[in-house]
């Protein structure tokens, strides 16, 4: 339920004098230290100097400056690294031979931001709270984020050369929508490592060719002498998200690896549909302007913090005052139960005999629910999530201005099953508290 999500804050906490680093430039695009230059210079100069167009892997320059960050196995203790938009790179072991491929490699970050298991060492891990940072899009907080993609890891690996059709929203909640059939997208390459499958999109990417830097001169060739060196091994799935770029929401697919999310964005020119988010920002701030020294302390579900509408951005499709925010009225079914009031607003719901005595069906079963609201806003939309017997969440039917659903009971329903209904012609920046609108129907199936 949206409602029970948070948008959350971080504190800002200055950790650089902790573990003595001296850095500049954050935020610009600062100089490539000589030892990463040769890694940064074949797919990213070409770009730099307008030979090519596509999007960056690594950057334009330095998100920071070159410095030592610990990590156990390294000499030391410590190791050179340098953060990019899109990465960081490290050098682990500065003995060994630098026109080897992997002499610099690349940080497992999207691994880490999702886990939330910090890396300092080959098996040595820092405890921290997954990312609560966006994967692509403006920042809203409808959008998935890395800790979203946490609930994905264990999903079953696509099947080669079956549409990708899966739809994610921000509460990790997938469903299934055949109308993202239409951009063509299959599952390509499986990966028994990790028993995940390449998005065909990603994969073409990935083994792509074109404008390369080598030994300061351009040629074409393969953009990735290894098509996991930049980014790893998938670690989630393909989804498709709904997502606001510049104001205007856009179907997105997002796949994570190990190292970095690539997404691909059907509505953006040819050489910028498949990109590398921004992934080298994120998780700076995250392992160093964050305090989250405490990440088991109790989420506070009482107080979410709603950002300003400045920190928001322009409205979007479906904004509204809160004066004329949708309110359901009633959900009833076809057998004649229903519930006139709203779980949201505080009666928590009044559902036909109580939760502990509701209806009972038979597996097979076909109901139609039918929905009511008001609001003075543009089109109402209602969305349909179902609450199985083992805890299981799914959207059954996405956001829709019609007012009916059917469903046909299945045997995993067995035990107790709950429908939670959504309604919304609100401005979708602010789904907090009193701003959300929804209520339930539940059934004992047998």
């Amino acid at each position: 339920m949206r409602r029970l999500s948070l948008l959350l804050v971080p504190g800002l906490c200055l950790l650089f004098g902790a573990i003595g680093i001296i850095q500049s430039g954050i935020g610009s695009a600062g100089d490539v230290h000589p030892e990463f230059q040769r890694t940064w210079e074949r797919t990213d100069r070409p770009v730099q100097t307008g030979e090519t167009t596509r999007t960056w892997m690594w950057g334009p320059g330095g998100y920071t400056d070159a410095f030592q960050e610990p990590y156990a196995e390294a000499s030391g203790g410590y190791r050179l690294v340098q953060y990019f938009d899109k990465t960081r790179m490290e050098i682990t072991d500065p003995d060994g031979d630098p026109e080897d491929l992997w002499y610099v490699t690349n940080g497992l970050l999207a691994q880490e931001l999702i886990t939330g298991q910090m890396q300092v060492g080959d098996s040595t891990f820092e405890a921290r709270s997954p990312a609560s940072v966006h994967v692509a899009g403006d920042a809203h907080p409808e959008t998935p984020t890395y800790a979203t993609f946490q609930t994905l890891l264990d999903a079953p690996a696509g099947e080669p050369g079956t549409p990708v059709s899966s739809l994610i929203n921000q509460h990790g909640a997938v469903s299934q929508d055949d109308d993202l059939t239409a951009y063509g997208v299959t599952h390509r390459e499986y990966v028994e490592q990790t028993d995940k499958t390449v998005a065909s999109v990603f994969w073409a990417f990935m083994n792509s060719s074109g404008a390369v830097s080598v030994d300061g001169h351009t040629e074409d060739a393969d953009l990735f002498e290894n098509p996991f060196f930049g980014v790893g091994l998938p670690i989630t799935g393909a989804y498709w998200m709904s997502v606001p770029l510049g104001g205007e929401w856009q179907d997105v697919l997002a796949q994570c690896f190990e190292r970095r999310c690539l997404t691909y964005t059907p509505s953006n020119p040819d050489g910028w549909q498949v990109e590398a988010g921004n992934i080298g920002q994120h998780y700076y701030a995250w392992r160093y302007e964050t305090d989250d020294s405490d990440p088991d302390a109790p989420a506070d579900t009482e107080s979410p913090i709603i950002p300003s509408d400045e920190e928001l951005g322009p409205p979007v499709p479906g904004y509204c005052e809160a004066e004329q925010q949708a309110i359901l009225t009633t959900v009833s079914d076809d057998l004649g139960n229903t519930n006139p009031n709203s779980w949201a607003r505080g009666t928590f719901g009044d559902w036909t005999g109580g939760i502990d005595a509701s209806p009972e069906v038979a597996v097979g079963n076909e109901r139609t629910f039918t929905m009511t609201a008001t609001g003075d806003c543009g089109d109402l939309e209602f969305r349909i999530q179902r609450y199985g017997p083992d805890g299981d969440i799914g959207i059954v039917r996405n956001w829709s201005t019609t007012d009916q659903f059917s469903y046909t009971f299945q045997p995993e329903d067995a035990g107790m099953v709950m429908f939670i209904v959504d309604v919304r012609n609100q401005d979708p920046r602010r789904h907090f508290g009193d701003r959300d609108d929804y209520t339930y129907l539940t059934y004992v199936v047998e």
